[in-house]
């Protein structure tokens, strides 16, 4: 068996939002059959499952892991896509628009303006993005992950 160089090699992580206080936490989903507590150093959290979106594998243009949700544009200001998992892998689907763009294609110009969980910084995200704003960032207080 020869091993593939050109095979991209991911880490399988999630993220999603606390139950208790909406804050963003990174780690291994585990879904929980009984109601005890799980010691050792781990640490759980209740989460909306709504929220819940896998590591892509890439970064943005910044250094930014990409998850299921989030909102990217491709270089085009008027253009953006929100990241899905298709029938055919990784994808941006235009947002509306039932077109869907390979992701690992543009993977040196996609930039994160959002995501779908955090509708108010979505909105000034994309406010900003229009008007040329290009220095506010993320609006997001970490920014290794979002």
């Amino acid at each position: 068996m020869t091993k593939n160089k050109n095979k991209m090699k991911r880490e399988i992580k999630f993220r999603a939002k606390r139950v208790d206080n909406g804050e963003w936490v990174y780690g291994c989903l585990i879904q929980r059959i009984d109601c005890t507590e799980i010691h050792d150093g781990v640490f759980t959290w209740a989460i909306k499952p709504e929220t819940v979106g896998q590591f892509t594998g890439l970064l943005d243009k910044n250094g930014v892991e990409i998850y299921e949700g989030d909102i990217v544009h491709l270089g085009d200001k008027n253009i953006t896509y929100t990241v899905v998992w298709h029938d055919t892998g990784l994808r941006g689907k235009q947002n509306g628009s039932s077109s869907y763009v390979g992701l690992e294609h543009w993977k040196e110009r996609i930039k994160i303006v959002g995501n779908i969980h955090d509708k108010h910084k979505q909105k000034q995200a994309l406010i900003d993005m229009m008007r040329g704003d290009e220095e506010i960032g993320l609006y997001d207080d970490n920014t290794k992950n979002h």
